[in-house]
């Protein structure tokens, strides 16, 4: 790269003398001078990641280039101001993000948050203005991506200052870092919630705590305040405030960068993750008769569920193609997911109840949880789902093994050529070593039954549920129109 030289050239000149403050002064205003160059100009051979790697370097840097590196389309973009606008909404910030004298400090999580909120944000005619041709299923595998490139990137605590506690312990048991995804969600969907209502991507902590009258940052359950659950009275002041926002929104609102459609699933998600956390940590937000999971969450349709989940996707994560490990069912950290758009759309009241159908949930964990919300609030994202769905049952009963090219040439005649490259994306040895165990199950189950298949990858789930999942299958009948 020519203006790499021209730096490494500038370097061996003036230091040929011993350097002096004037030198080295020089030196940064000189490479400072260089860098604006390189920005002013629309210059087709520096790719931007070129000009991001021209910055120092720092974490914040390297968040910058994985979005780019993983969104490839972005890699089109030829001025760094066009990136800060489609990630942060300002056409400058990206001076303020990667500001030296800012490098060693964490961006706030507010900040992080933004990113994902500009990403809704996007359409194809915002890229077309970039010259940039991108259709609409990559677009949500970008924001899907880029909001588990954030999850990632928080729970990594790369720098000195921590988003979340490493080790802690909640109800008397150690707890690691990775039993708060499901805290990080929460907080997320207030955030996000609180954004979209009055359309603004700068909202802070602050912003959040005022609107749903909270005592303290929420964000303190990541750290100082992480042996503690959210609590009841905090869970019922989101949730009786997403519960008005829902009334209000049917009535009538103010619309900018979010439509009524827009709006209305992104309350609801927030109103569905509170259900969520309060059914998982046990906390009580509402009396039982008004919880649309009541069903859902029957100790004989959970052991369905699960067993039916893990035989029909042989364990895999369909989004990620990765099997799911037994730790996340030790933990409890694993999560059923509901992923027809019908299931948001639908007028939503007290008491009524969220569908329990097989058919209409997919098993994941709380770490790839957050990942599948963008295909759930469109027609077209849950299409994509279940076009995965039916590539899995392609694979599945295939007779022989399946190899990378079938996997191509399957997802290539579904339209999913997108999802072929996420795969891809966990790297060709680990994609590899992903396709010989997929075929190593589909092999057992084939000549096994369930039951040995459980024995064999899941036996925590096997001694758990297989007795009640036998009395399910026994009782068909007296649970038809709930799961089937």
């Amino acid at each position: 790269m020519v203006f790499n030289n021209l730096k490494l050239s500038v370097n061996n000149l003036l230091i040929k003398e011993k350097i002096s403050k004037e030198r080295h002064d020089l030196k940064v205003n000189i490479f400072k001078l260089i860098d604006e160059v390189i920005e002013e100009f629309d210059i087709d051979d520096i790719h931007i990641l070129d000009k991001l790697q021209n910055k120092d370097k720092s974490y914040r840097n390297e968040l910058l280039q994985d979005i780019v590196k993983q969104c490839s389309a972005l890699g089109k973009i030829k001025r760094l101001i066009s990136l800060s606008y489609l990630l942060f909404g300002d056409y400058d910030y990206y001076i303020n993000f990667l500001n030296k004298d800012r490098l060693d400090k964490k961006p706030e999580l507010y900040v992080l948050f933004r990113i994902i909120f500009n990403t809704l944000t996007w359409d194809v005619k915002l890229f077309k203005s970039l010259a940039i041709d991108i259709d609409g299923d990559t677009l949500l595998e970008y924001q899907a991506k880029i909001e588990f490139i954030i999850k990632e990137f928080v729970f990594s605590n790369k720098f000195r200052n921590n988003y979340v506690k490493e080790l802690f312990e909640r109800n008397g048991v150690l707890r690691t870092k990775e039993y708060l995804y499901l805290e990080y969600d929460t907080i997320f969907s207030m955030w996000l919630s609180c954004a979209v209502y009055y359309d603004d991507s700068n909202i802070t902590f602050e912003d959040v705590k005022n609107f749903f009258d909270f005592d303290l940052d929420p964000t303190g359950y990541l750290l100082y305040n992480a042996s503690n659950n959210i609590g009841s009275h905090t869970l019922k002041k989101i949730y009786y405030k997403i519960k008005g926002l829902l009334n209000k929104i049917i009535i009538g609102g103010d619309f900018n960068n979010f439509n009524y459609t827009d709006k209305l699933l992104i309350f609801r998600e927030c109103f569905d993750q509170i259900y969520y956390y309060s059914r998982i940590r046990n906390v009580r937000v509402l009396p039982a008769k008004y919880d649309i999971y009541r069903i859902f969450q029957n100790h004989y349709v959970i052991t369905f569920h699960v067993v039916e989940l893990l035989k029909r996707n042989l364990g895999f994560d369909i989004l990620f193609f990765k099997a799911l490990d037994n730790s996340i069912f030790e933990s409890g950290s694993w999560v059923r997911h509901h992923f027809k758009y019908k299931d948001y759309i639908i007028k939503y009241e007290l008491g009524e109840l969220k569908s329990s159908k097989v058919e209409d949930i997919l098993l994941t964990s709380d770490k790839y949880h957050s990942s599948y919300r963008m295909y759930e609030r469109t027609k077209q994202g849950e299409e994509s789902i279940a076009q995965i769905l039916k590539a899995f049952d392609i694979f599945k009963k295939y007779d022989g093994k399946i190899t990378e090219r079938m996997i191509k040439k399957v997802l290539e005649k579904l339209d999913l050529q997108w999802v072929y490259y996420k795969w891809k994306s966990q790297g060709q040895k680990q994609f590899e070593l992903m396709v010989k165990e997929f075929n190593k199950r589909k092999d057992f189950l084939k000549s096994h039954s369930i039951q040995e298949f459980l024995v064999e990858y899941y036996k925590i789930i096997y001694e758990m549920y297989f007795d009640k999942y036998i009395q399910v299958n026994n009782k068909k009948n007296e649970f038809k129109g709930i799961l089937f």
